[in-house]
């Protein structure tokens, strides 16, 4: 009998640890640091960014990020604009489905706070006619409001 309890309480216990890694805690998340690591044509930059407002690039970055549930975000962006988002998490993998694109993030998350990292590939076109390849790493620190 204490065999078989003692079996139980091993399996739920694994079970409440897998569930939770497949989760992110409800309630808002604010970038605290963004770094960038920028790769053009072979060149190499890397810049931190304490504010999200700073942060320069084609693409938008939210300042906070609301978990409403298990499906659900609210991404909120320095100009005061929101967006509600659907996402889904597997292992390792945060995909963000937003009204205007598909985003798809590695996913660690270290007590209370979140970390995201995503890459993004894309060509610039120059004035000569020229196009540059760019490539930008970014690492998106996130900490529980």
């Amino acid at each position: 009998m204490k065999i078989k309890v003692l079996s139980l309480l091993c399996f739920l216990t694994t079970s409440i640890v897998i569930q939770a890694s497949d989760t992110i805690p409800v309630g808002t998340w604010e970038v605290v640091q963004t770094t960038i690591e920028k790769y053009t044509d072979g060149r190499y930059n890397a810049t931190v960014y304490n504010s999200v407002s700073k942060v320069k690039s084609y693409i938008r970055c939210p300042q906070t990020w609301e978990v409403k549930d298990s499906v659900t975000l609210v991404l909120r962006y320095a100009d005061e604009t929101e967006e509600i988002a659907k996402y889904k998490l597997e292992g390792d993998q945060l995909t963000v489905f937003a009204p205007d694109a598909t985003q798809s993030y590695q996913f660690s998350m270290n007590g209370e706070k979140l970390t995201l990292r995503i890459t993004h590939s894309y060509l610039n076109n120059l004035r000569e006619g020229r196009t540059e390849r760019i490539e930008e790493k970014w690492s998106i620190d996130l900490q529980k409001k």
